[in-house]
């Protein structure tokens, strides 16, 4: 195991699922919602060469993500990448807003859901091993804000 997973993973109780474990369901939703407009504002700013492809990224991560909740909700386990889930190369920038709008909706809509399920629920994450349901929603919203911070 590659040493920076190794630290993600002994880091993970502490940045990851105690914060995550101090919200309710319903105020991951309010923490989704509210991170919203400083992502779109960082996404409509940017210009550098490499802000589609790091808007596709937290996208695919996001959308990645969602898929893995759903196994709390019943779907089968798929141990696979984020890549398939990012949205095509070469969409403009209103189109990637139009994207991260609508993928971080079913994120909302998903953490509405997970109420009704028993908790905890833990899914794995590839490099962090398993999150609790909690944790995901923690973790889409924190990588969300963290790589939108890259764009230029």
């Amino acid at each position: 195991m590659p040493v920076a997973d190794l630290v993600l993973r002994l880091a993970k109780p502490f940045l990851i699922e105690k914060p995550a474990w101090e919200l309710s369901l319903d105020q991951h939703k309010e923490a989704l919602v509210r991170s919203v407009e400083p992502v779109e504002q960082r996404i409509q700013k940017a210009r550098s060469s490499q802000a589609e492809e790091i808007v596709r990224h937290i996208i695919g991560i996001e959308r990645w993500g969602q898929r893995r909740l759903q196994v709390a909700l019943g779907k089968p386990l798929v141990m696979d990448e984020h890549h398939e889930y990012k949205p095509p190369a070469g969409l403009d920038k209103a189109h990637l807003l139009y994207e991260f709008r609508k993928t971080r909706i079913q994120t909302i809509e998903l953490a509405e859901r997970l109420k009704g399920t028993i908790e905890p629920t833990y899914v794995p994450h590839n490099a962090l091993g398993p999150l609790s349901t909690r944790g995901w929603l923690y973790y889409l919203n924190l990588h969300a804000q963290w790589e939108s911070r890259r764009l230029r």
